[in-house]
């Protein structure tokens, strides 16, 4: 997930909802500091991410569930 959304938007009231969920996000941003508290975000990637390491970084969350990854 991009933390700067469409229009000016942020996501951090979606992160926070989704931490309250218990769904695991990977967070994107071109900025290199993220007020993001810890543990609501499983990663947090600075952009350009290459395709490598978005995979990688997502590997480990998914290895538990049903989820598969090429």
């Amino acid at each position: 997930m991009d933390i700067s959304l469409r229009g000016g938007e942020l996501a951090y009231d979606l992160i926070d909802r989704l931490h309250v969920l218990g769904i695991r996000i990977v967070a994107m941003s071109g900025y290199d500091a993220v007020p993001l508290a810890r543990g609501k975000a499983a990663v947090i990637l600075e952009k350009p991410v290459s395709e490598a390491l978005l995979l990688a970084s997502l590997r480990p969350i998914t290895a538990a569930g049903d989820i598969c990854l090429k």
